[in-house]
């Protein structure tokens, strides 16, 4: 990610997001992800950011492969579009606990959970 999109995201000064962007490249070097330094919140944001989406998986042949994980739009514009609509029509806290998939919320003291889910193609 580029520093001013780092900055934007994470509402950070330049300074910590060139930190960030170093730590980040010592992270992909295998190196330790603990700092003793980093508050909870700076943890939290350093994963956020540095989560690749990409899936690891191994092939017919044992071999090990890292792919991308493709971005289902359609499925993340359903889930949106069904937590504004019932965080407007029923006035509860929801959370959307994976863009592509979940919704949680509780309403008259039930948790409810959605999970959306595509058939495939036949």
């Amino acid at each position: 990610m580029e520093i001013p999109e780092l900055m934007k995201i994470l509402n950070i000064t330049e300074q910590e997001a060139k930190e960030l962007q170093q730590f980040d490249k010592e992270v992909d070097k295998d190196k330790s992800l603990k700092d003793p330094t980093l508050t909870k919140e700076q943890e939290k944001a350093i994963k956020k950011v540095t989560n690749t989406s990409k899936v690891k998986s191994v092939d017919a042949y044992g071999k090990a492969r890292v792919r991308e994980k493709k971005i289902d739009k359609p499925k993340e514009n359903i889930i949106s579009q069904l937590a504004d609509t019932i965080k407007n029509q029923f006035d509860e806290n929801v959370q959307i606990t994976n863009i592509s998939k979940t919704i949680e919320f509780n309403l008259n003291n039930e948790h409810y959970v959605i999970d959306l889910k595509r058939s495939r193609k036949k």
